[in-house]
């Protein structure tokens, strides 16, 4: 049998017969050949993967570094809030804060955590989100300062910043012993915290 013939026989008609020959044309053979291998590749591909990686993995950090700042530096302002809220509180009926530490009167107030304010001894501890201690004493007149010690640039900044907006009872403020003066401009208070550590008395 011919493959490349095919011969279909139709019933006769009007006495002939007709014969269809269809050939069908011989098809190319498709070959499929190996995807060459690029020489040489293998370790550029993994130096530019490692680098796209660090790249991420940079950025991750640093927005990770920022979220914590912002949390930090909110949970500190709302510290010191706290802090002058209850002592101003405890001693509403007097216009003589006592002289010397303060901080038994937030240990007793039951409005920080025990993250916040620890009791070592007899002694009460007030930590910042940052690790640094903080310390409340009166004058033995009508104010008390507030000293948030060994803060980073941007807590400072932040803090201060919060509370010269008028709207509190702050009275005098410093950075590492040197008092700020008015106007309290953002400007101002950003380069007087340019400091690795600050030490922050607000006085009120």
């Amino acid at each position: 049998m011919n493959l490349d013939t095919i011969t279909v026989q139709l019933a006769p008609t009007a006495g002939s017969t007709h014969v269809l020959n269809r050939s069908i044309a011989s098809r190319p053979t498709i070959r499929i050949r190996p995807r060459r291998t690029r020489r040489g590749g293998g370790i550029t591909d993994l130096l530019l993967a490692a680098v796209i990686a660090i790249i991420i993995l940079g950025g991750l950090f640093a927005l990770f570094q920022s979220v914590m700042r912002t949390i930090y530096d909110s949970r500190l302002n709302s510290m010191i809030t706290r802090a002058a809220s209850v002592i101003e509180r405890s001693y509403s009926n007097s216009i003589i804060y006592p002289s010397g530490s303060m901080l038994a009167t937030l240990g007793v107030s039951g409005a920080f955590g025990d993250d916040e304010v620890q009791k070592v001894g007899a002694n009460y501890i007030f930590v910042t989100p940052y690790g640094g201690d903080i310390t409340i004493v009166g004058s033995g007149a009508r104010t008390y300062t507030i000293t948030a010690n060994n803060l980073p640039d941007h807590a400072c900044s932040n803090l201060l910043t919060t509370y010269t907006d008028g709207a509190t009872t702050l009275v005098g403020m410093a950075i590492n012993g040197t008092a700020l003066t008015a106007p309290f401009t953002q400007g101002a208070i950003d380069t007087a915290c340019d400091n690795d550590e600050n030490d922050v008395a607000l006085t009120f």
